[in-house]
């Protein structure tokens, strides 16, 4: 049994859903619940909540934005670049935060395993393991 989360999608395939296992479910925080101090003047905090409106408030536009990020994967020329096994909503996440923070792919993979709002932001709980590549294969 397996927990279906809506909106995401996994490269490659068809349809936009990415299996949970249940035992981590309990640990993860709904991307609606998440809480910023809007008081904090750091840079990804407006990242993060417009992250979050366009996911909860804006379904339509969210697919939209998958369908074009599915695209852009499909015209990939040589498929040894970008990360295998990030769904489209992680891309949307790390990819707004890479542009919009001016990251480089260093403190993008950093903050991507240790950083809790933006792993809850990916649908991820911070017990889960880090499963991202490390900074130099991600590249686009």
């Amino acid at each position: 049994m397996f927990y279906r989360h809506p909106f995401i999608r996994i490269f490659g395939a068809s349809y936009c859903e990415n299996q949970i296992h249940p035992s981590d479910e309990h640990r993860r925080l709904p991307i609606a619940e998440i809480e910023f101090d809007v008081f904090n003047r750091h840079e990804l905090v407006p990242i993060l909540m417009a992250l979050q409106h366009v996911y909860v408030n804006r379904p339509q536009l969210l697919e939209e934005i998958c369908t074009l990020i599915q695209a852009d994967i499909a015209r990939q020329p040589n498929p040894k670049l970008g990360c295998k096994g990030l769904t489209h909503w992680e891309v949307l996440v790390l990819s707004a935060l890479r542009l919009g923070a001016n990251l480089d792919y260093d403190q993008l993979s950093d903050l991507a395993g240790c950083h809790s709002q933006i792993r809850h932001m990916m649908g991820l709980s911070v017990y889960e393991p880090k499963r991202y590549p490390k900074a130099r294969s991600m590249t686009t």
